[in-house]
């Protein structure tokens, strides 16, 4: 009797996360597909029950640009951006909304003028429907300094704080 209103609280949870879709990549890769955000890994496994999509080895992410904007937070930074930016790191998940990604992350900008700008930690958590993301553990930056505006050293050009 006590399960079913347990039942009730998480079945709407579950009804409210982004499609996950499996995609075939070259050969020994595999791809995802999430709210139109293309994932690619070594290896991939999408847990259907639960609706967590785990992406292991030689992940590779491309956070699309945005009208409004990208935040990632990192120490007492915060880097925003509408413009594309790539990420990269060893193992990532995808469930209800949240990508967390773990090991060796690495996050750069898609324009070639700022390629030599980087942002390096250990583990990054984004909200993927607004753009929100904390880098923890072991941070680095790269090519830019923090604050300095048109110094030709800013990360994909709106706001550094």
């Amino acid at each position: 009797m006590r399960l079913l209103p347990l039942v009730l609280l998480i079945v709407p949870a579950f009804a409210q996360t982004d499609r996950i879709e499996l995609l075939s990549d070259q050969p020994g890769r595999a791809a995802a597909k999430v709210s139109g955000i293309l994932l690619h890994a070594d290896q991939a496994t999408l847990h259907r029950e639960t609706g967590e999509l785990q992406m292991r080895g030689h992940v590779s992410v491309l956070l699309p640009a945005r009208s409004d904007h990208t935040a990632v937070r990192y120490g007492t930074g915060v880097i925003v951006t509408a413009q594309p930016i790539g990420l990269t790191a060893d193992r990532l998940t995808v469930k209800d909304g949240v990508l967390s990604a773990s090991g060796n992350i690495t996050l750069l900008p898609v324009d070639e003028e700022l390629s030599k700008m980087q942002l390096h930690g250990d583990e990054l958590s984004m909200y993927l429907k607004i753009g929100d993301a904390t880098l923890r553990g072991n941070v680095k930056t790269t090519g830019f300094v923090p604050g300095r505006r048109g110094s030709g050293a800013d990360f994909p050009p709106d706001i550094i704080k």
